[in-house]
């Protein structure tokens, strides 16, 4: 996995590249604890080129979530396929998040 950020005005937009799970959780979650104390209001991860994830990117996603919710910003999802959709259909998280 490899994980790239821009700034886009409000928004922190991190782009990630590859599989999100057991394998590389902590990577992914150091990194968006960083984010979480960024002074940027929103979160936005594109999923453009994330090929798959496990319950453990759901859960760092979950995580992630209500810190930006708790400090009144915004976490979204962006261009995430349909098969990866999927997965937040079928463990009943797709209404929790914000999908662009």
């Amino acid at each position: 996995m490899d994980i790239k950020c821009v700034e886009e005005g409000d928004n922190l937009v991190v782009s990630i590249i590859g599989s999100i799970d057991m394998n590389n959780i902590s990577y992914l979650k150091e990194y968006l604890g960083r984010a979480v104390n960024t002074d940027k209001k929103n979160l936005v991860i594109d999923m453009n080129e994330v090929t798959y994830i496990d319950s453990s990117g759901l859960g760092i996603f979950i995580v992630t979530l209500k810190k930006f919710q708790s400090r009144g910003g915004k976490f979204s999802l962006r261009n995430v396929s349909d098969q990866l959709k999927q997965i937040f259909v079928l463990t009943h998280l797709y209404d929790l998040f914000h999908f662009e």
